[in-house]
């Protein structure tokens, strides 16, 4: 079911990777990597609030992964039009270990430019 997920996402048929991502968090509720997943493939399909909702439940086991959580929170919340929650998302980065700040000014900058 991962790799069929995993084929799915990239093949960009998010529908189908979301269908196995949620059997997948179903079946194995520990495996915060197909929660991560899941979050992918409801923002990909629209499903913001979900994607947001499974974002703010998943507690990260490394920095990469609190990394990987933050910049998809930012864009869910990008693409909902709140930008000023999504700018707060990624201040929330500025410290982490391996986070390109050049990255994260790139991101903010783009989060202002629509909303000007």
């Amino acid at each position: 079911m991962s790799v069929l997920g995993f084929c799915y996402f990239n093949t960009n048929e998010f529908s189908g990777a979301c269908t196995c991502y949620e059997e997948l968090v179903k079946i194995c509720p520990e495996v915060i990597d197909y929660q991560h997943h899941l979050a992918q493939c409801l923002f990909k399909v629209g499903r913001m609030d979900e994607a947001l909702e499974i974002c703010d439940k998943i507690i990260p086991n490394t920095p990469a992964l609190k990394t990987k959580l933050t910049e998809l929170k930012a864009a869910i919340l990008y693409e909902k039009n709140e930008f000023q929650s999504a700018i707060t998302a990624l201040k929330g980065m500025q410290g982490l270990d391996g986070v390109n700040d050049l990255q994260n000014m790139i991101n903010e900058g783009c989060i202002h430019f629509k909303m000007e």
